[in-house]
Formats: C-alpha cells, structure tokens, sequence
C-alpha cells in the first residue's frame, strides 16, 4: 500500500488513518478521533525538521546515493514548508523515547546548524512521559516495528494525537497486523551537514 496517492507528487506530505487505501493532502483532511490541537513528532520528523536538506543544503551533491535522492527531492518538492503547513496553529510535542532518540542522534551525528536547529525545535515541544497503548505494544517486534517504535506511535495514540512521521514502513507494517495509526507521512531527510563539506556545490 503506496502512502502517497491521488493526486500528490513524489515526496509529497499525505495525512491518513492507515487503514485507509486512497491518502489525501494534510491540507484537505481533517483528522477523525483525534486531539487536533497537538501534533506528536517522531524522531524522523524531528530529523527532517532540522536537517539541512529542508535548509539550503538540498543543492550540495553528497556521496551516499540515498542523500542525495533526498536531496533531489527535496529540490522538487520542498519539504519544510510542508511541514510547517502541517504544523500551523498546533501545539509539538513528542514522548520522552522520541526527543532521547532525537537528541542522541543529532548530538552524535549533526552539524552545528543542525544542533542549533534542534535547540530550537526541542525548546517549542512538549516532552511527555511515554504513554504507549496497549494496542501497540501487542504488535510483533520485526525489522520494521521496532521497540522505540512501538512506544513513539503508541504514545500518540493514547493521546489522541496525529503522529508526524517519515516512517511509514511501520505504519504499513502495523497495519498489516491489524492496528491502524491516525499518521502524517512525509519523505526522509538525513542530518548532512557534516557530510556537506567533502560534497560539492551545486550551482547548476
């Protein structure tokens, strides 16, 4: 089951309950049973929220492959203003195993930007103790569902709150097991910053 469809260009943010096969733009979706003054960050949403891709690195050509199919996405479709629409007017929060996950990767792996950045983001959200529901924490631990998964997800759904995620291989990997997640699926994007400065500029 594709995440993205009807309408919606490659890297495109869609908003869905995942039990639903036809997604829809964020902007034309209300969501169902959910508290929609807040919104729970995953630590992949955190991680797009910060990276330099979604900040004027997307023009460096990078080593990896998979960074700079990001970064070619990110050039076709901005991600940050996407995920700026999807976040308007909504508290950020994100339970206690998130921001952690968060934080250890950005202070093992980011720039300095990226740290500056992440100061900021984890200053505006609201860490919560981790909550998850039952209903999570029964789904089988795979190469996809992982434990912190379990928790981040499960946290949003006791909460009632839409979970902002790059993920979606959990979700559908959840939904293969019967429990469905109130989700906002957006493409990946890596921290870069370091990597940028053995990368070349583009100025095509």
């Amino acid at each position: 089951m594709s995440l993205v469809r009807e309408g919606l260009r490659e890297g495109e943010l869609s908003h869905c309950d995942s039990r639903h096969l036809v997604q829809r733009p964020v902007a034309r979706l209300e969501p169902t049973n959910t508290d929609c003054e807040r919104v729970n960050l995953d630590v992949s949403s955190m991680l797009a929220w910060v990276s330099s891709l979604t900040h004027g690195g997307e023009m460096y050509t990078l080593q990896e492959r998979i960074l700079n199919e990001q970064a070619e996405q990110e050039r076709q479709s901005p991600l940050w203003p996407q995920l700026q629409r999807a976040t308007r007017g909504k508290k950020l929060m994100a339970c206690r195993t998130a921001a952690d996950g968060f934080s250890d990767i950005v202070g093992k792996v980011g720039g300095e930007q990226e740290k500056a950045r992440a100061r900021s983001l984890l200053a505006m959200v609201e860490v919560v103790d981790d909550c998850p529901s039952p209903r999570a924490m029964t789904l089988s631990v795979s190469h996809r569902i992982t434990p912190r998964a379990k928790i981040v997800f499960g946290s949003g759904d006791t909460l009632r709150t839409l979970t902002l995620t790059a993920n979606g291989g959990f979700v559908r990997a959840a939904a293969h097991q019967g429990v469905h997640f109130e989700v906002c699926v957006h493409s990946s994007r890596a921290l870069t910053e370091a990597k940028q400065q053995s990368s070349v500029l583009d100025n095509t």
